[in-house]
């Protein structure tokens, strides 16, 4: 079978709706398909067909039938696994000016973003396990999460009502697939970054404490996400953050950990 990602025309491992194409070598006609689980796109010729995979993991038999006998192919089609992550860096002043635009502060106005400000924004890059597989034809997005493990500073309920820390839309997480994130090829979400991390803004006061966040994700395909309530919940990532008394941040996500000083400069670009 020969698909767009890897190069590799013996390849006979999928992810959900990718499409690949079959043919014989050497070339001779074929009777008919048997598509297995999958389903057929086009019809090339008398000895080439696309076929489109199908969107849960499976196992199936593809093949033609030759002078009425069968030559049969095995494929496999796998789905996501687990997110982890490929790089990560402090967010700056570009990308903080994109978290900003899509974070509110407790009136309503977008937030504004100082130097002298306490707080972290991390940028991750990340990517879909396993990674050997093509998962260009499904979105994937964070859902809600509560606040989980709260001490110190973050304990505190008169500063931080439990509504301050949820993990909600306003945070990243999205509750309707068909805002979700298009996954690149091979599974790089490429120049769809994820924010970790919280601005504190010119709050003056702080005291040492952490807190976390377990949050799913969830995958569902392109062609459905306009069409689904929900996608299908695959694994979980873990973000933690913390802050000292000098108002230094710190926010680990994907196995990246990063900090920034209150009053740290934020780098232009």
């Amino acid at each position: 079978a020969d698909a767009d990602w890897p190069e590799n025309k013996k390849r006979h491992v999928f992810g959900p709706h990718e499409m690949f194409e079959m043919s014989l070598l050497p070339h001779m006609s074929f009777e008919n398909v048997n598509t297995g689980t999958c389903s057929l796109i086009d019809l090339i010729g008398s000895d080439k067909c696309v076929l489109r995979a199908y969107k849960n993991a499976c196992r199936t038999l593809v093949g033609f039938t030759i002078n009425g006998a069968q030559l049969l192919l095995p494929i496999e089609v796998i789905t996501p696994t687990n997110i982890v992550g490929v790089s990560a860096h402090v967010a700056n002043r570009n990308e903080l000016t994109v978290f900003a635009a899509q974070a509110q502060s407790g009136d309503g106005q977008n937030l504004e973003i100082y130097d002298e400000d306490a707080g972290v924004i991390m940028v991750s890059t990340i990517a879909l396990e396993p990674m050997y597989v093509n998962f260009g034809n499904i979105s994937v997005y964070e859902g809600v999460a509560m606040p989980t493990n709260r001490c110190g500073w973050f304990a505190n309920l008169t500063l931080f009502p439990d509504s301050c820390w949820i993990h909600d839309e306003s945070r990243g997480a999205v509750t309707n697939p068909s805002s979700a994130n298009n996954v690149k090829m091979n599974g790089n979400i490429e120049n769809t970054y994820d924010y970790a991390g919280y601005w504190f803004g010119c709050c003056s006061y702080f005291e040492n404490g952490s807190i976390e966040w377990h949050i799913p994700n969830y995958w569902v395909t392109n062609s459905e996400k306009n069409l689904v309530s929900a996608g299908t919940r695959f694994c979980e990532s873990v973000q933690c953050m913390s802050v000292n008394s000098n108002g230094t941040t710190t926010v680990s996500k994907y196995g990246f950990t990063v900090e920034r000083q209150k009053g740290e400069e934020i780098w232009s670009d």
